[in-house]
């Protein structure tokens, strides 16, 4: 272990890209809405990928790596 999170948030991304995979065709459909759109990748793909963030341990590996 490194002391840092970054399994944690790899295993997270992996489960955000999954939800949102499983939602592309909803989020491509041109008779759903841009804002009902936004609230489905908000409740599904932002929230499962910040579940647990408050407790990551977190190190600049460069200056253009975010989150």
């Amino acid at each position: 272990m490194d002391g840092t999170s970054t399994h944690e948030i790899q295993i997270r991304n992996a489960f955000a890209t999954a939800a949102m995979t499983k939602l592309r065709r909803f989020l491509t459909s041109s008779s759903i809405s841009f804002p009902t759109k936004y609230k489905l990748y908000k409740s599904r793909g932002v929230s499962i990928l910040r579940y647990g963030y408050e407790t990551w341990t977190l190190h600049r590996v460069k200056d253009h790596v975010t989150l």
